[in-house]
């Protein structure tokens, strides 16, 4: 997709022909060409590059691509990854893996199913296609933390392309993280402030009494009485019987 947006596909065809070394924009071409091998690499996992990266041309390259793979399982390949592609879920791990998981399928599509579209405009209404459905794919495999954020990313006009929408999500990714790690201190810390508390010494509890001497009835010397609560003093409840 990258290589037919840019007008660079008859590197892979031929119709854009290699050029002798001594025509004046052989390096023109040359750079050209090399640029078009460089997509055609970073499309590839690490071992796959090693079988490509000795040939000269992004014609060469790509001829050897296709007699690689093409035995005739190309069609059930592709089956297999736009079927991982729509039951692809993040379940947990980090947005950063499930994004990376699910573009390496996306780069292996591309490479299986090359554009059939010739004319640019063709080709680039082809490619938004394309990443909208990937974006939808993307959106509907994420955890439902990011429900938010997922609707207002389907309202956005125009729709953002995969990697913006996968910067969307990184950023509230981030935010929803940096908001859990504030929440944790500030529950810690009521925590120690309650246990704090539970170790203090309860001075309202503290018995203000225990340390003064017993009260004395200055009349009759009896301990924890006093005169004042005397019944001589206060008069006698109803019904009081005089004893002796």
């Amino acid at each position: 997709m990258k290589i037919a947006g840019r007008e660079k596909h008859g590197h892979l065809t031929g119709d854009i022909a290699q050029l002798a070394d001594t025509d004046p924009t052989f390096n023109k071409w040359r750079a050209s060409d090399c640029q078009v091998k460089s997509w055609l690499f970073d499309a590839m996992q690490p071992n796959q590059i090693k079988r490509f990266i000795r040939y000269d041309t992004a014609k060469q390259v790509w001829d050897a691509i296709k007699q690689t793979y093409s035995d005739g399982a190309d069609e059930a390949k592709i089956y297999d990854l736009h079927r991982r592609s729509f039951i692809m879920k993040q379940a947990g791990p980090s947005v950063a893996k499930y994004y990376s998981e699910l573009t390496e399928i996306f780069q292996e599509l591309d490479q299986l199913s090359p554009s059939p579209m010739e004319h640019p405009k063709d080709i680039e209404t082809r490619r938004k296609e394309v990443d909208c459905l990937r974006v939808y794919i993307f959106l509907a495999g994420l955890d439902n933390n990011f429900d938010q954020i997922r609707g207002e990313i389907l309202r956005m006009e125009p729709k953002p392309e995969l990697e913006a929408a996968y910067a969307h999500i990184k950023r509230e990714s981030n935010r929803q993280g940096t908001m859990s790690e504030v929440g944790v201190t500030s529950e810690a810390t009521a925590l120690a402030t309650a246990r704090s508390r539970q170790s203090r010494p309860n001075n309202y509890n503290v018995d203000l009494t225990r340390n003064r001497p017993p009260m004395k009835c200055t009349k009759y010397g009896l301990d924890n009485y006093t005169i004042k609560g005397g019944y001589e003093i206060i008069g006698y409840p109803e019904g009081w019987v005089h004893k002796g």
